[in-house]
């Protein structure tokens, strides 16, 4: 033909060895006539045997692949499923093109998702290899079946993760003889308690213990073959509905236990605990294992304590008076629940710490406290105590302690207790019955003492201030304050101008008479002060909103060449100039992320500013807000725990909390070590929602809790190993602070101490 061509030939060498070449012949011509051939040989040799050793080794896998009695799973490292064996496929019920669309963890059932991540990312990750663990995998029937698998990671030549491959096992018959030895040894161990057995299918009682006929008054086997409903409370339920409630409460966890209701043979009804499972019976099929104990005169006697424990809990609590225990030898303080409630405190333990007692006692007490309660353990006699304390919220309480001493068995002195009874109230009257026994005070200050109609005292002050006079009407300045104090019967505060100076009044109702007191105080150079301070402040809101518009201009500029040199002249630049342009970058963002809290910061404080509040589920905000800053905690190894409502009505500006949120669990992660715990929780409290989110981080000490809701308090923490390159203007937990509190809530933190985390908590009203 006079064309070239190629083919592959074997030959014999001399010593008797097979070769393989690669063979190209050509024409040469001459006169346009063919007139030799010119031939090029390849040894292919080598390449022919790895070939066939390849060859063989994927003849191998793939017998072993499709043979193996045990699944076989490939995915990405993101869980889809790249590929699986036959043997997979039969056990799930799913086809190869099925279970490409799914990833493993869709496959397995929520309850397993947290198990599953923390063996990725304590096990997995660090070693290649899971080691082998239990779970459950769904079927394309909707049904679960229990496995066992392993799993080993595949990696590229640089040693990275592509993908992961694992070997699952069905351990259906293992769980069945699990759950048969199980039953055994519960029928056995529970034979001196009735234990009855239910075939789930139509809920046919199939066997009872003679302890279970005892209990509930039947003969020998008369109870085999009735229905489950005989043994309950009575009920308008069908038996199908019967069993789908009884379904229901076992579909979790496959057992459940609590008191219930039993009905006699007679009729007589008794209660019982019980414990209720679900086992596989070789006889039987599926059956509700159910062990009873007779807890009736048990839950008498409890019924009775508990009326009697209430009735003393409200007399308490209408005498605002609360218990404590102190152990000598310890410290330790035992508090009852109304002092908790008292201090408005959250009870996180058996004993709150004895510092922290002397803390709420007002400093110029604190020593005579301590002095009458050592005497008393010392002269072993009772003792009865006047002091004040301050409350949490900066509110002076005033209490009466009456305490004894508590002896052991041997008569030794091992406590004090007593009462504690708030009687701040009762202090408030007597401090009123004693001023109005000095009234009217000649004080240089306003007095008046009106009835409805007429002033019937005036000390100088108040005439000259008011122009009025003993027996004149009362003053249209004054009347209508008066005659709101008369009819709510509460103190009425106002502000009035008098002789071009501002008094305070405060309208005061005495209990039983026809008549109020007014007293006035001079509150002229505090109003300039507050006028004064508007004007400064608004000031600083003006400073503040200039200088970070003036600020966006050389920025934007800076920011915008920066940007235009990297992406014209990237590749002709050095890499120290890339580096530097760079830094200019971040150094644009960070200047720019503290303009914008800037300007949030004097936006938020106008107090004609409104949020635009719309109806908003609180619950997938915190979920999106969880899903934005994952890979940060995930960076750091930390682990965010949700422990959140599946659905909260809220009336709020979406973006306003938002922020709040993100901002608290930003700081979560920034100041959290890694392999650190993080949980958000919510709580619904009468109308409000509470959200908290907690960390065991480096916490804060007294004086750092001072300043972190304020304007720039930042803290630094440089040095301490938790900078995350998120950067910090002191701004954002003030921001949140207004935020939360324009929308009608209130925020605070707990920290115990330093490297003792922290929790943030603030709250949002709920909509009905």
């Amino acid at each position: 033909t006079g064309e070239p061509s190629s083919f592959s030939q074997y030959y014999k060498t001399k010593e008797g060895d097979i070769k393989y070449f690669d063979i190209w012949i050509g024409p040469v011509f001459q006169s346009d006539k063919v007139v030799a051939l010119v031939s090029h040989s390849i040894d292919v040799t080598e390449n022919k045997k790895a070939e066939r050793k390849l060859k063989e080794s994927e003849e191998k896998y793939r017998t072993l692949f499709e043979s193996s009695k045990d699944g076989i799973i490939f995915t990405t490292m993101e869980g889809n499923v790249l590929n699986c064996n036959q043997t997979l496929q039969e056990m799930l019920g799913y086809t190869m093109e099925d279970l490409k669309q799914y990833t493993y963890q869709q496959l397995t059932p929520e309850k397993w998702h947290e198990m599953e991540e923390h063996i990725f990312n304590n096990t997995f990750l660090p070693k290649g290899y899971s080691g082998e663990f239990e779970k459950e995998y769904f079927r394309k029937d909707g049904t679960t079946i229990p496995i066992a698998i392993n799993v080993w990671g595949i990696t590229d030549d640089q040693g990275d993760y592509t993908g992961m491959w694992g070997i699952v096992r069905d351990i259906t018959e293992r769980k069945k003889a699990e759950q048969k030895l199980r039953l055994q040894s519960k029928i056995m161990i529970n034979m001196y308690e009735g234990v009855y057995l239910i075939r789930l299918e139509d809920l046919i009682i199939v066997y009872a213990n003679p302890r279970f006929e005892e209990m509930f008054g039947y003969e020998p086997g008369e109870i085999i073959g009735q229905h489950v409903v005989i043994v309950n409370a009575p009920t308008d339920k069908s038996p199908e509905e019967v069993k789908d409630e009884i379904v229901g409460i076992l579909k979790e966890t496959g057992e459940w236990h609590g008191e219930v209701q039993n009905i006699k043979k007679d009729g007589t009804s008794f209660w019982c605990y019980a414990n209720v499972s679900l086992f596989d019976h070789p006889e039987y099929g599926r059956v509700i294992v159910s062990v009873h104990t007779d807890i009736t005169e048990r839950k008498k006697a409890n019924e009775a304590l508990k009326e009697s424990e209430l009735m003393l809990q409200k007399s308490q609590e209408i005498a605002r008076i609360g218990s404590f225990e102190m152990d000598l030898s310890t410290n330790n303080v035992i508090w009852s629940n109304q002092l908790y409630k008292l201090f408005g405190l959250k009870k996180e333990g058996k004993f709150i710490d004895y510092e922290k007692v002397l803390v709420l006692i007002h400093p110029d007490d604190r020593e005579r406290v301590i002095k009458v309660s050592s005497d008393a353990a010392k002269e072993l006699k009772p003792y009865t105590l006047e002091h004040r304390v301050i409350h949490p919220n900066g509110k002076i309480l005033n209490l009466l302690i009456t305490g004894d001493v508590i002896r052991n068995e041997k008569n030794e002195i091992v406590k004090i207790g007593g009462a504690i009874q708030d009687i701040t109230e009762r202090k408030k009257k007597e401090k009123k019955i004693f001023d109005l026994a000095k009234f009217p005070s000649e004080n240089p200050y306003p007095v008046l003492r009106v009835n409805r109609n007429k002033v019937i005292y005036a000390n100088i002050s108040g005439k000259y201030l008011l122009d009025v006079d003993l027996n004149d009407e009362i003053p249209d300045t004054i009347r209508n304050e008066v005659g709101e104090a008369f009819e709510s019967n509460k103190l009425i505060d106002f502000d009035i101008e008098l002789k071009n100076r501002i008094y305070s009044f405060t309208v005061t109702p005495i209990a039983n008479q026809n008549y109020v007191n007014l007293y006035g105080m001079d509150i002229t150079e505090r109003k300039n002060i507050e006028e004064n301070l508007k004007e400064i402040n608004e000031l600083k809101s003006s400073f503040l909103r200039r200088a970070s518009h003036e600020l966006k201009t050389p920025l934007i500029s800076i920011k915008g060449n920066s940007d235009l040199i990297l992406d014209l002249h990237k590749d002709q630049l050095e890499p120290s100039i890339v580096f530097k342009l760079n830094e200019i970058n971040d150094g644009c963002e960070r200047l720019q992320n503290l303009i914008n809290n800037l300007l949030k910061t004097s936006r938020i404080e106008s107090s004609d500013l409104k949020p635009k509040l719309l109806n908003e589920d609180l619950s997938f905000l915190i979920k999106f807000c969880v899903h934005e800053l994952k890979s940060l905690a995930i960076s750091r190894s930390q682990s965010i725990k949700l422990d959140i409502l599946p659905e909260l009505a809220v009336k709020i500006e979406k973006e306003e909390i938002h922020d709040v949120l993100s901002n608290l669990l930003t700081n979560a992660i920034k100041y959290t070590p890694p392999m650190g715990k993080i949980e958000i929780k919510t709580e619904l409290q009468e109308d409000f929602v509470v959200v908290s989110v907690k960390d065991n981080g480096i916490g804060f000490t007294e004086k750092q809790k001072t300043k972190i809701f304020k304007q720039f308090g930042k803290i630094e923490r440089y040095g301490q190993g938790l900078d995350l390159g998120i950067d910090g203007t002191g701004l954002g937990l003030y921001i949140s602070k207004r935020i939360v509190e324009s929308h009608g809530g209130q925020i605070w933190m707990e920290s115990e101490g330093k490297n003792k985390g922290a929790s943030f908590y603030f709250t949002l009203p709920t909509v009905k």
